[in-house]
C-alpha cells in the first residue's frame, strides 16, 4: 500500500509538530495530523548530496595540487649565484692615506 508522508506545523499546540516528527499515513486517508487533525505540510527534500560531495572533493584536489604546485616551486627555487659577493660583501675598502701633519703657523 503505497505511503503519504508529511510534518505537522501546528507549532506550540501539537507534539508531534514540537517535535518536528515525519509522520507516515496511507495515500487514501486525510492528509491530517493523528494528533491534533491539522493539515500537515509537505517535507523539504534534501538536498542532492552527491553534487554537495562531488564539489567538496573538487575544491580539495585543487587545494592539494596548488600546494604541491608551491611546495616544488619552493624546493625547486634555485640557490643565488655566489660567484659575485653582495655589495655588503663586497671587497674590503683601500687603507686610508695618512693625514698630513698639522703645523702651527704663529701669527
Amino acid at each position: 500500500m503505497p505511503t503519504a508522508h508529511g510534518r505537522c506545523t501546528n507549532f506550540d499546540h501539537c507534539v508531534l509538530a514540537d517535535r518536528r516528527t515525519l509522520v507516515t499515513l496511507p495515500d487514501d486517508a486525510p492528509f491530517l495530523c493523528p494528533a491534533c487533525r491539522q493539515p500537515l505540510g509537505v517535507p523539504p527534500v534534501a538536498p542532492n548530496t552527491g553534487i554537495r560531495l562531488f564539489a567538496w572533493l573538487c575544491a580539495l584536489a585543487l587545494f592539494i595540487v596548488g600546494g604541491g604546485i608551491v611546495a616544488v616551486m619552493a624546493l625547486a627555487h634555485k640557490p643565488p649565484d655566489r660567484s659575485v659577493p653582495p655589495p655588503w660583501q663586497a671587497a674590503p675598502r683601500p687603507p686610508r692615506p695618512p693625514a698630513a701633519p698639522h703645523i702651527n703657523v704663529p701669527h
